[in-house]
């Protein structure tokens, strides 16, 4: 094993700040449009949930449940979009399937950044 220190940028984990941030939007718009929650609840509520979610993913089984969940809802969503464009359901499996690599790309390398943060 190597002594050298790979260093990584902060840029490579916006894809889970942008997700739980979507997730925090989600979950607070459902709670007090669709549960009649007060809106304060909800918002507390919604940070609470992305917070946990945040916690979640830098477990180890946590990782591969958050990845898989976004990575899946990412290559759905865009295998979604092709065949609404295309009415091709082959088109549709081969990009769903495509991003949903890259998403999982993009997790790891996330993961990666927060397991070696190093704070200089």
């Amino acid at each position: 094993m190597s002594d050298k220190i790979q260093v990584y940028r902060k840029s490579d984990t916006q894809i889970i700040y942008i997700e739980i941030f979507i997730v925090m939007c989600v979950v607070a718009a459902a709670l007090i449009g669709g549960a009649d929650f007060h809106p304060a609840l909800g918002i507390v509520l919604a940070f609470f949930a992305g917070g946990a979610l945040f916690y979640f993913f830098g477990t180890d089984i946590g990782f591969f449940v958050v990845t898989g969940v976004f990575s899946f809802i990412w290559g759905s969503l865009s295998g979604y979009f092709i065949y609404s464009l295309t009415e091709d359901w082959t088109w549709s499996i081969f990009s769903g399937f495509v991003v949903l690599l890259i998403s999982f790309s993009f997790h790891s390398l996330a993961k990666r950044y927060h397991d070696n943060v190093e704070d200089y």
